[in-house]
C-alpha cells in the first residue's frame, strides 16, 4: 500500500465511483434513519489508485436517495451552488492492485461482522432504548428487541451453556461424574429426571441430582 499522507476532502456524490464487485448488502432505510439523526459521521474511503470506493457504498446509496427525494440536508453534508450534495471522503489511500483493494473491502465489512458483542452490555443498552421506544436507525426493530431480550432472559434461566461448562471443566472449576445405563434404561432415566426437574423447579440434571441427594439426606438423617 502507498504510504502517502491521507486527508479528508469533500466530493460530489455524483462524482464518486463504486467498486464493481462489492458483494455487501445494505439496509438503506436504517442507514437513512441513522444519517437523519446523527448527520454524516464517518467519511467514505476511496482507493486513490482507481478512484473507486472501498468503504461506504451503503451510505452513499442512502445519501443519493435522500438527495433525490428532496430530504433535508444531513449534518456535515455540503451543498454546492448547483444544489448537489458533497460528502467527506478519505483520500490518499492507494492499494497496490485490485486484489488488495477487494481484500480490504471484504475485511472492512467482515471483521466488524464477526467481532460479535458483549451480550450483557448490549442487552443493557437495548433495554434502555426499548423502554424509551427509541430504536429507529440503530439496526434493531422493536420486534427484534422483544425477541432478543426474551432469548437473553431464557438463556440466563437455563444457566451456563455447554461450551461454558466445558471451559469450566477444563479449568478444573468443575468435575464430572459419568453414569452408565443400559440402552433400554437410558430414556426412562432421562424422562424421570425431567419429571424431577419440573417438580423441583430446577433447570438442569446436575441441579436435579443435588436436590435428590438433599431430599434423601433429609429423609434419612437421624434426629438429634
Amino acid at each position: 500500500m502507498n504510504d502517502s499522507a491521507v486527508g479528508v476532502a469533500y466530493r460530489k456524490l455524483s462524482d464518486l465511483v463504486r467498486a464493481p464487485n462489492n458483494p455487501k448488502k445494505h439496509d438503506i432505510p436504517q442507514l437513512k434513519a441513522s444519517i437523519r439523526r446523527h448527520g454524516f459521521v464517518l467519511p467514505l474511503v476511496e482507493d486513490s489508485r482507481t478512484g473507486q470506493l472501498v468503504a461506504g457504498h451503503g451510505r452513499l446509496q442512502a445519501l443519493l436517495e435522500m438527495q433525490r427525494d428532496g430530504e433535508a440536508v444531513p449534518g456535515r453534508i455540503h451543498v454546492g451552488d448547483d444544489g448537489g450534495w458533497s460528502v467527506p471522503v478519505l483520500q490518499g489511500v492507494s492499494f497496490a492492485n485490485d486484489r488488495e483493494a477487494s481484500h480490504f473491502l471484504l475485511a472492512d465489512n467482515r471483521l466488524v461482522e464477526i467481532g460479535g458483542w458483549n451480550q450483557e452490555q448490549l442487552n443493557d443498552l437495548l433495554k434502555d432504548f426499548q423502554l424509551q421506544g427509541d430504536v429507529e436507525g440503530i439496526g434493531w426493530s422493536m420486534e427484534d428487541l422483544d425477541k432478543l431480550l426474551v432469548e437473553a432472559s431464557t438463556d440466563h434461566q437455563r444457566g451456563p451453556t455447554p461450551e461454558q461448562r466445558l471451559e469450566s471443566f477444563e479449568a478444573g472449576v468443575i468435575k464430572q461424574i459419568v453414569l452408565y445405563f443400559r440402552a433400554a434404561e437410558f430414556e426412562q432415566v432421562v424422562e424421570r429426571l425431567q419429571v424431577v426437574m419440573a417438580s423441583m423447579q430446577v433447570d438442569d440434571h446436575t441441579a436435579a441430582f443435588l436436590k435428590l441427594l438433599e431430599a434423601y439426606e433429609a429423609a434419612h438423617s437421624n434426629p438429634q
